[in-house]
């Protein structure tokens, strides 16, 4: 998921999806040992989170946020994508701490 979000290809999404499909039957069979399957497939649900800044990055790494993607990035502000939607935050609309 998070390489689809870095690289912007679709085709990656569609593979994480394709690998999900393939290996939930032996996540229903075994599932102790099904987390990193499962947290994949929330993560497909959730949809990502991705920053880009430059002036906010220390403080965006720090930040918790689930399947959070931190970009450094020469933009003024922030610009914050979650699933298809994104915002841009300029220095009068961020506040950190």
């Amino acid at each position: 998921m998070l390489l689809s979000v870095a690289t912007g290809e679709q085709a990656y999404h569609d593979y994480a999806e394709k690998t999900l499909r393939a290996f939930a039957a032996i996540a229903e069979e075994y599932p102790m040992f099904s987390y990193s399957y499962l947290i994949s497939l929330h993560a497909l649900h959730a949809g990502t989170y991705k920053v880009e800044t430059s002036k906010y990055f220390e403080q965006a790494l720090r930040d918790f946020r689930p399947y959070k993607f931190v970009v450094k990035k020469e933009i003024e502000g922030v610009l914050i994508c979650e699933k298809d939607t994104c915002r841009k935050y300029d220095r009068y609309t961020v506040q950190c701490g």
